[in-house]
């Protein structure tokens, strides 16, 4: 009666310390997600949004500017009054709306093809021009849409 109790026992403890055991293995590989530093990055360690476009590339609204990170190289793009980016969005077109602190902009490329940011705030009527931090950037397929 004990050995028919053990079989089952030991049956169960070999299974059980195979499925912790797993959780440890080297065949499971790391973590998909790597963790940049601001050192690496070369600019502030806060971050407020992300987006990311159709090629992969990831944009950040950091306290220095809008970051952007093609998976190998980082580069950075102060808005135009030197603000912090507040916001980041990128809309079915595959345009790149930043949003900072009395600013807001859309990236397109110079004539050597690096992306600058085309200030938006001469659209706004001048009597509402004095705003503060645009805190979300909402594009949609008519119009795009602050959140300040």
């Amino acid at each position: 009666m004990i050995q028919s109790r053990l079989i089952p026992l030991s049956v169960l403890f070999a299974l059980s310390t195979g499925v912790l055991r797993a959780d440890f293995s080297r065949e499971n590989g790391a973590y998909v997600f790597h963790n940049y530093s601001a050192k690496e990055y070369h600019a502030s360690p806060q971050n407020f949004g992300f987006a990311e476009d159709k090629q992969g590339v990831l944009y950040v609204a950091n306290a220095d500017g809008l970051l952007q990170f093609d998976g190998v190289n980082w580069r950075l793009t102060r808005l135009n009054n030197g603000s912090v980016a507040r916001s980041v969005a990128v809309d079915e077109a595959g345009s790149v709306y930043v949003g900072g602190q009395g600013e807001f902009g859309v990236l397109k490329p110079d004539s050597s093809g690096v992306s600058r940011l085309v200030s938006l705030v001469d659209r706004v009527p001048p009597t509402d021009r004095q705003f503060g931090d645009i805190w979300r950037v909402l594009p949609d397929r008519k119009s795009t849409r602050l959140n300040s």
